[in-house]
């Protein structure tokens, strides 16, 4: 109630503070006045004007700051204080620090009334909305700042903080960078790209933006922008490749600038660099490409000059050049490698390639590109079109018969691939001493090869005249051989490795092995040496003289020459590997396969793998000379042929032991793939057990166990076991048993 002050006061003040009735923020008051009387009465209704509302204002919204970029550049910041009111705001504060504590570096702006023209953006007077105010500071410094704004109502309330705010201010151009290197690389024919290389720029502020790249013809000059690339903080080294550079002075007049920008724009400018005196080096002149046979191959020889002169840097010491070819001259700048050729860098004036660099077309284009001791490349030399004179060098027929021929290279083709140079072809082998044979497809000279045809035609070889041929043996065995253009002979070195003394070459007519005095061009031999050794084939040397017995005979077996003959051992001449898919009769003597067998104690034995009619000349066989077969006995000087069924047979004088001296297993074919031929060879009449053994020693199948009279014996096995079974391919034993004695030989079974 109001104070008893009625009889001197003419008007009452009374503060509400809420003591009375507790006041709520934004909620509405009904004031009225009654009078009372010194007896206490009162007025219960109200006179006009004795009553009014009021609505409390007790509190006051929070300004927000928008936020600020991380960087910022120049040396003022714009504040934007969001006024979420509705004009309840009278005045404005804004705070700035060096760290967001706001306990450093502290200054305040204002009050500054709302309506106030500092603040950009000001109140508009429209309570329904929220205004956005704008105000300016300037003249900061290159730092971190942090800002934050508070408010005051009409009545004095003040608003929390608002949200902070910071920026940093970032006025520094990034660090400079210079050209690490600069490097020319060949293009075309005297042209050339300029590859420049920098690395990465760091900016302490904002951070890197990009690199912008200019080139003068005039040292000093900053010179035209070639290119801006873009800053990547995952590359280390960045690389441009100048395509048009300056051609003058052989491109020494391109010099390189490097301006690094940031983020903002700001930019530094590095150090200007150009090639160094000297270089790049000058394009070659190439003078001749030519063919030449070396050791037995035909290459291609490419020889250039130098050009550069002698008081341009090194003169050319130290220079490489790198051959490039291709089979069309517009391929050549391309730098493509599926179509042109690229050889590694030489020191030499002098490049040997071989001629299988010439396909499909006679033509072919060469250029070279110099290189300096520092890498950089001149331009292309000009083109050099060379012509294969091998399409029109030489030419030679070859005759082929149906199924399996013996073959040589007779001259050196543009394409050794078997396809190529025997085109009606089926099939190629080649021969390993120690591994057999296996299927070849690319030809050498010098070799001999199995070539499969399906029928008789003559095939034209074009090619390089072969002069001479040296190849290694590098063990001891067998080896298919070839000589060269001319019939001619060969050589060993050394000459002891030589374990026959003759050739062997593959008559296809007769289908038989048949002995050789010459090499002639396009046929393949067999030659058997006892070391490694070199096999050489020089031009015009005739076939050797060889030591004569004191007398033989000549036999044939089917097709197959077969020789039997009165002296020395070393007279023997061993029975190559057979030809693929092909069983061929032997004198044999143990485990050697002869086609000449020269003995001194006048005994052979004759190994049929088939039945065939074994013929010879009666009026050649010496007196008392006998073949044993069936049980039987024949006079060769009587009769000139006997048909024989599959088996080992004798061949003694009269009054010579026909019988066998020891007992002994023999087996044919070795490796075989479907039946092999055992024969037993008994020297009394006993009891002999045959039996078949696995490689881990288990007993397969029993091919004889009884009585066997003296004398050769032969059993069929077809790879099978006593059930009839058939067993896996691998190596087996055929062993036979006496009473005192076993003797085992192990056989190759192929599927």
């Amino acid at each position: 109630t109001a104070a008893d002050t009625w009889r001197t006061d003419t008007s009452f003040y009374f503060r509400d503070d809420g003591s009375v009735l507790p006041l709520e923020d934004n909620e509405t008051y009904l004031y009225i006045v009654i009078t009372v009387d010194s007896l206490g009465h009162y007025s219960m209704t109200p006179y006009c004007g004795s009553y009014d509302t009021a609505t409390a204002d007790l509190g006051i919204t929070d300004p927000a700051l928008v936020s600020l970029p991380t960087w910022s550049t120049g040396d003022c910041v714009t504040l934007q204080i969001i006024d979420s009111s509705h004009c309840d705001y009278d005045s404005i504060y804004i705070q700035q620090a060096s760290n967001p504590e706001f306990t450093a570096g502290l200054h305040t702006y204002g009050p500054y009334w709302i309506h106030d023209s500092v603040l950009g953006n000001p109140d508009d007077g429209d309570c329904n909305d929220w205004d956005t105010l704008t105000f300016q500071i300037c003249g900061l410094e290159e730092a971190q700042y942090y800002f934050r704004v508070w408010a005051v109502d009409h009545f004095g309330n003040v608003s929390n903080y608002s949200n902070v705010v910071n920026t940093r201010f970032d006025n520094t151009p990034p660090q400079p960078r210079s050209v690490d290197s600069i490097r020319s690389l060949a293009v075309c024919t005297d042209q050339v790209k300029i590859k420049v290389c920098w690395h990465k720029s760091y900016d302490a502020g904002i951070g890197m933006g990009s690199y912008q790249l200019y080139r003068s013809d005039t040292p000093g000059d900053l010179g035209e922008l070639i290119t801006t690339i873009d800053h990547n903080p995952l590359t280390e080294v960045y690389c441009f490749e100048d395509a048009d550079p300056n051609p003058g002075n052989n491109f020494r007049d391109n010099y390189y600038t490097i301006i690094t920008v940031d983020n903002f724009g700001n930019q530094v400018q590095g150090t200007q660099i150009g090639f160094r005196e000297g270089t790049p080096p000058c394009p070659v002149r190439i003078d001749t490409v030519y063919p030449e046979f070396i050791d037995g191959e035909m290459y291609v020889v490419i020889e250039w000059s130098d050009t550069t002169p002698p008081d341009y840097g090194s003169g050319g010491m130290g220079n490489a050049y790198r051959v490039e070819h291709a089979a069309d001259s517009s391929w050549l700048c391309l730098g493509d490698p599926d179509i042109i050729t690229i050889e590694e860098p030489t020191y030499s004036h002098r490049l040997v390639l071989p001629r299988s660099i010439i396909v499909g077309s006679p033509h072919r284009f060469f250029h070279i590109a110099t290189i300096d001791a520092y890498g950089n490349e001149s331009g292309y030399s000009v083109p050099y079109h060379y012509v294969d004179s091998s399409w029109v060098a030489d030419s030679m027929v070859v005759h082929l018969y149906h199924g399996w021929n013996m073959v040589g290279l007779p001259i050196l083709p543009r394409s050794t691939n078997y396809r190529d140079v025997f085109p009606s072809a089926l099939g190629a082998l080649t021969y390993t001493a120690g591994a057999g044979y296996s299927p070849v497809d690319e030809l050498e000279i010098g070799y001999g090869y199995w070539i499969y045809n399906p029928g008789d035609m003559d095939i034209m070889i074009h090619g390089y005249h072969i002069p001479y041929v040296t190849r290694v043996l590098p063990v001891a065995g067998y080896y298919m051989v070839s000589g060269i253009t001319d019939t001619t002979w060969f050589d060993l070195t050394p000459e002891e490795a030589l374990a026959m003394g003759s050739l062997i070459w593959f008559n296809p007519l007769s289908e038989s092995y048949e002995l050789a005095t010459t090499l002639e061009p396009g046929k393949g031999y067999w030659i058997l040496v006892s070391d490694s050794c070199e096999y050489s084939v020089p031009e015009g040397m005739f076939g050797r003289v060889e030591t004569e017995p004191a007398w033989s005979v000549e036999l044939r077996a089917g097709t197959q020459q077969l020789i039997i003959g009165a002296g020395s051992d070393a007279l023997d001449l061993a029975m190559p590997p057979a030809p693929p898919e092909v069983v061929l009769p032997a004198l044999v003597d143990g485990d050697r396969r002869m086609i000449r067998d020269i003995s001194a104690d006048g005994v052979w034995q004759v190994e049929i793998p088939e039945r065939t009619t074994l013929r010879w000349n009666p009026k050649e066989v010496p007196a008392g000379l006998m073949l044993y077969a069936g049980g039987g006995t024949v006079d060769m000087t009587a009769v000139g042929q006997v048909a024989l069924e599959p088996g080992i047979y004798r061949i003694a004088f009269e009054g010579k032991s026909a019988l066998p001296q020891k007992l002994d297993v023999l087996a044919h074919p070795n490796p075989f793939n479907s039946r092999v031929s055992v024969n037993i060879s008994v020297p009394a009449s006993e009891d002999v057990s045959v039996a078949i053994y696995s490689a881990d020693g288990k007993l397969v199948t029993t091919l004889w166990r009884g009585e066997l009279s003296a004398g050769a014996h032969n059993f069929i096995w077809d790879g099978t076991d006593d059930t009839g079974g058939e067993l896996p391919g691998g190596v087996y034993f055929i062993k036979a048993t006496t009473g005192t004695k076993s003797v085992e030989r192990s056989v190759l079974f192929i599927r």
